[in-house]
């Protein structure tokens, strides 16, 4: 499971580092630190989990990032709408007085 702000402080898990992949990062790290000097031939399960969650959760980022895209962009159509049909409620208001 994911670590706490408090959590990766104390394990002094690297800023950069501090995500949602963080569990990930850790194994590894722990891995790499028992297996030195060999751990790319004991650890690749561990650094590739890690990988596939960087990945994971960069495409979970954009799919975010387009998603309040086109949120706001079709509030701002709505809006836009609303605009233009109050200004024409007006317009007829006017005319007929």
């Amino acid at each position: 499971a994911p670590y706490t702000e408090e959590e990766m402080q104390t394990l002094n898990i690297p800023l950069e580092k501090r995500d949602y992949c963080a569990h990930y990062f850790r194994a590894m790290m722990l891995c790499t630190q028992q297996y030195w000097p060999s751990q790319y031939a004991y650890c690749e399960p561990e650094r590739h989990a890690w990988d596939q969650c960087e990945i994971k959760n960069k495409i979970d980022d954009a799919k975010e990032y387009e998603r309040e895209l086109r949120l706001r962009r079709r509030r701002l159509r709505k809006e836009e709408v609303a605009a233009k049909l109050n200004s024409t409620e007006k317009e007829i208001s006017n005319n007929e007085e």
